[in-house]
């Protein structure tokens, strides 16, 4: 589970996501997120397998 960081960004989300062991990414199933756009096509990108939801924060 990631959590808010500062500096979030499409690169940031990228550098967050190779960091972590290839089994890690491909274990990763659903990906839960803002409507953040550059949020979401760095994860598409970076977790090629794993579905995206964006909900809704109130």
């Amino acid at each position: 589970m990631w959590d808010i960081f500062p500096g979030l960004s499409r690169g940031g989300v990228q550098a967050l996501a190779c960091d972590r062991p290839h089994a890690w990414r491909d274990a990763v199933e659903v990906v839960a997120m803002d409507g953040f756009t550059m949020v979401k096509t760095a994860t598409t990108e970076e977790l090629t397998e794993a579905v995206t939801v964006t909900i809704r924060f109130t």
